[in-house]
């Protein structure tokens, strides 16, 4: 049982940091990007869009599907829809099928909640989830620590390609090994993914409005944050990368605290108020950087590890906690329809913006004012 459980949070972990990791390949490696495909900053913020709202596109669907094939397949598929993703990345001879690289992992990260959440709710016992969910979820800020630790440091001995081809490897390995494993049997569990709708509760979709918050100020994050590093805070390339790895590795841990305060006294939604607040902190924290000096970089870092980067958890653990399995699929879809399209346009318009008026700033106020309307949004009613 023990093997099991520790099996899954690996597999958990794995299938999520892979379907998510495409933006920190933008991100950490947008310096080559630029160089090597010719293309502006908004097209770099392109692509992360191509990373995510090919996945709000299809997430009610990959919902659904997800209820249909149970938590097991789905999370196979996910696995090998994200490692072919990065192959197509690290491989793509220019800037369109980088493009279609991009959306395919955008397929992959739209599918990763709904096929992992179901996985969760069929394999844990209510009381017993926060801990797998933040094992689930920290996956992903693993993803962004590597990433910001080992891509520049691969792309300096190897080349960039291979270091994204290396990254690939792991979700398709990851993705042979689970499924030679025995699938546990469910008994009496019955195929409902025709249940309605209806049963949603409306914090759900309050959780989706939440998550383009949340979303579309940390694609910008995500996209821009070493590359604001490396332009208006004079930082290198390595340094530059760290900073986005900072972000990883304090969101790790804070994922797992966020899942465990959030299951406990505190509850999801008051939980949520807390981390848009820390997340407005960060966002006032970098629109005033350039006049504060460099170390407001790692500040906001930190920042962004325990807000932005860690709401995931908590979002994720209401979902499985207040819908039935039959609909953990469906319901994580909605959310992710929310989080999924901010993440793809908030890259690409403070992009444009950066280009257009050579300053960060603008960007910068823009999502800390989305922040506040997700505290607003999670302020309106009480679960």
């Amino acid at each position: 049982m023990l093997y099991r459980r520790l099996m899954l949070g690996a597999v958990l972990a794995v299938a999520m940091a892979a379907a998510t990791f495409a933006p920190t390949v933008f991100g950490v490696l947008a310096s080559e990007l630029i160089s090597f495909l010719r293309i502006e900053r908004w097209q770099l913020g392109l692509l992360v869009s191509g990373a995510t709202l090919c996945g709000a596109v299809f997430s009610l669907l990959l919902g659904k599907w997800a209820d249909m094939m149970g938590g097991r397949q789905a999370t196979i598929s996910t696995l090998l829809i994200a490692g072919v993703a990065l192959l197509g990345v690290g491989t793509a001879p220019g800037f369109g099928v980088m493009m279609a690289a991009a959306c395919l992992a955008g397929i992959a990260s739209g599918f990763s909640n709904p096929a992992t959440n179901r996985l969760i709710s069929e394999e844990f016992a209510t009381g017993r989830q926060s801990l797998i969910v933040g094992v689930k979820q920290s996956g992903v800020q693993i993803g962004v620590f590597l990433g910001g630790w080992l891509l520049p440091v691969f792309a300096m001995w190897w080349d960039w390609r291979w270091a994204v081809v290396a990254f690939a490897a792991v979700p398709l390995a990851f993705a042979g090994f689970y499924s030679a494993t025995p699938a546990r049997v469910h008994a009496g569990r019955e195929d409902t993914a025709e249940e309605p709708l209806s049963r949603i509760p409306r914090l759900i979709y309050r959780l989706a409005v939440y998550g383009f918050t949340m979303g579309t100020g940390m694609s910008v994050v995500l996209a821009y944050l070493p590359l604001y590093a490396e332009e208006v805070m004079g930082m290198s390339p390595g340094h530059a990368g760290l900073a986005l790895a900072v972000t990883g590795l304090v969101g790790i841990l804070a994922r797992l605290g966020w899942a465990r305060v959030a299951e406990g006294r505190f509850g999801s939604v008051r939980s949520l108020r807390i981390i848009a607040l820390l997340a407005m902190t960060m966002g006032v924290v970098l629109a005033f950087g350039h006049q504060l000096g460099s170390w407001t970089i790692w500040l906001a870092a930190a920042l962004t590890g325990v807000s932005g980067s860690a709401w995931n958890a908590v979002g994720m653990l209401a979902i499985i906690q207040i819908l039935p399995t039959s609909l953990a699929g469906r319901g994580s879809g909605m959310v992710l329809l929310g989080f999924l399209t901010g993440l793809g346009l908030g890259a690409p318009l403070v992009g444009l913006s950066v280009d257009l008026l050579g300053v960060y700033t603008p960007g910068w106020l823009a999502v800390t004012v989305l922040f506040g309307l997700g505290y607003w949004v999670m302020n309106t009613g009480r679960r």
